[in-house]
């Protein structure tokens, strides 16, 4: 298991029983993965998660330096974002991504 999916995996757990509060369409995209996660071996499902692919930028990420000095951490939401987007592949060709655009909403704090 890649370090990233130790995280990704985490998170989804976390949000699933509520140690994580969230509103309902985080929990959708979270029961909507692991059920992606759960078809990657039916024959008629044409994606896999590419694991390797986003262990491989969260690599990157980690190796991007801040102007305080510190390098890039991101957070367990961060990384369940980017892997959906960037893990996805079509088994039929690897290089191509399963999503094309992603939306991304994060409410401001007053």
């Amino acid at each position: 298991m890649t370090e990233i999916e130790n995280i990704v995996m985490g998170y989804c757990k976390d949000i699933q029983k509520n140690i994580i509060p969230s509103n309902i369409y985080v929990k959708k995209a979270v029961k909507r993965f692991i059920a992606d996660l759960k078809s990657v071996d039916l024959p008629s499902w044409d994606y896999f998660m590419d694991w390797d692919v986003a262990q491989q930028f969260y690599d990157f990420t980690k190796s991007l330096v801040l102007t305080n000095g510190k390098n890039l951490q991101l957070l367990p939401w961060q990384l369940f974002v980017h892997a959906n987007l960037i893990g996805w592949r079509y088994k039929l060709n690897k290089n191509k991504l399963r999503f094309r655009s992603g939306a991304v909403f994060v409410p401001r704090t007053p």
